[in-house]
C-alpha cells in the first residue's frame, strides 16, 4: 500500500458505507452482518468471488444465463453484457460514493468480496469486513493515490479478470464490457452529483480522471449542461451495450447510436424537469 494512504478504522468505514447506501440501492453494500458466511432462509448463500472465475466457466455461465432468462431471453451476450452492467455498477457505486463522501476507498478486491443472484433483484454484493483506504495526510479531495488504488484493486485487479472470464464463455467485445465499465461509472458519478454527495464538477474531475487511464480511456466522454441554477453530469459512451437487441429494449441515454439531437433534448428535458419539477408549469 502506498505510504501516502492509511488504513480506515473499520467503524470509520461502516459510517462511509451506510452513508454510501443512503445516496440509494445500486450504492449499498452489505457488510459485517454475517451475510458473507449466512443467509436468510429460501435465499441462494453468498459465494466467494473466485467461483465466477473456475477454469470450468459453469458458474459464470450458470450467472448469465440466470441474467438472461430474468431479461426474457434474447442473445446470450446481451445478457453477458447486462450482467457486467450489473456488476460493475455495484462494486463501483459504492467505491466512488466513499471517496466522494468520505475520501474514503472500502476495500474490494475479489477476495473480500462476496456476491449472490436474486431473480428480481439481479446480483448483489457484500463484504465480510469493513476496511479499506484514506489519505495519510487528510488532505481534501480525492487524492491521487486513493483514485490510483482504486485502478489497481478495483479496475486491474478485480474487474479485468472478471472481464476475461465473461469473454471465456461467451462471444462478446471486450471494448463493449469496458464501455458498460465506463458506463456504470458515469451513471454513479451522476447519481452522486444528483444526491449531492459532490458537486458536479467534482464528480465531473473524478469521471475524467477515471477514465484518463488504460483500459477506459477512450470509452467516452462526461459533459456538463446547464440550465439557470442547475447543472447536470452526462455521459456519452463510444459504443453500445447491445441492451436494444432485448424483447422490447431501447437505446440508453449514453449510447453511441442514439441521435446526437435526440440526446441533447432528453439532457434540455432533466434539466428542465430538474429545474421546474411541476409538469403543469412551463
Amino acid at each position: 500500500m502506498s505510504r501516502a494512504l492509511r488504513p480506515v478504522p473499520p467503524s470509520h468505514m461502516r459510517a462511509t458505507l451506510r452513508r454510501s447506501a443512503g445516496v440509494g440501492q445500486l450504492f449499498a453494500l452489505a457488510v459485517d452482518t454475517g451475510a458473507a458466511v449466512d443467509t436468510a432462509a429460501g435465499e441462494p448463500a453468498w459465494r466467494r468471488h473466485e467461483e465466477l472465475l473456475g477454469p470450468s466457466g459453469t458458474e459464470l455461465t450458470s450467472v448469465i444465463d440466470a441474467v438472461r432468462g430474468q431479461l426474457g431471453g434474447g442473445e446470450r451476450r446481451v445478457a453477458a453484457s447486462m450482467f457486467v452492467m450489473g456488476y460493475a455498477t455495484r462494486l463501483l457505486a459504492p467505491a466512488l460514493a466513499g471517496m466522494l463522501l468520505d475520501h474514503r476507498l472500502p476495500d474490494l478486491r475479489p477476495t473480500r468480496v462476496r456476491w449472490r443472484y436474486l431473480p428480481g433483484e439481479g446480483l448483489l454484493l457484500c463484504c465480510p469486513a469493513a476496511a479499506g483506504w484514506e489519505p495519510a495526510s487528510g488532505a481534501a479531495g480525492v487524492s491521487p493515490a486513493l483514485l490510483e488504488r482504486l485502478r489497481v484493486d478495483l479496475v486491474d485487479g478485480h474487474l479485468a479478470p472478471l472481464l476475461d472470464a465473461v469473454r471465456g464463455v461467451v462471444p462478446v467485445s471486450s471494448a463493449l464490457l469496458w464501455g458498460n465499465v465506463a458506463s456504470s461509472a458515469a451513471g454513479a458519478l451522476r447519481m452522486l452529483a444528483l444526491h449531492g454527495a459532490g458537486t458536479v464538477a467534482e464528480c465531473e474531475s473524478l469521471g475524467e480522471r477515471l477514465l484518463a487511464a488504460p483500459p477506459l480511456s477512450g470509452t467516452g466522454q462526461l459533459a456538463v449542461r446547464s440550465r439557470r441554477e442547475v447543472r447536470q453530469l452526462f455521459f456519452v459512451r463510444r459504443n453500445c451495450c447491445l441492451y436494444y437487441r432485448l424483447p422490447g429494449g431501447g437505446k440508453c441515454g449514453d449510447c453511441v447510436l442514439l441521435d446526437a439531437g435526440v440526446r441533447e433534448r432528453q439532457w434540455q428535458d432533466a434539466l428542465r424537469a430538474a429545474d421546474d419539477p411541476d409538469p403543469t408549469h412551463g
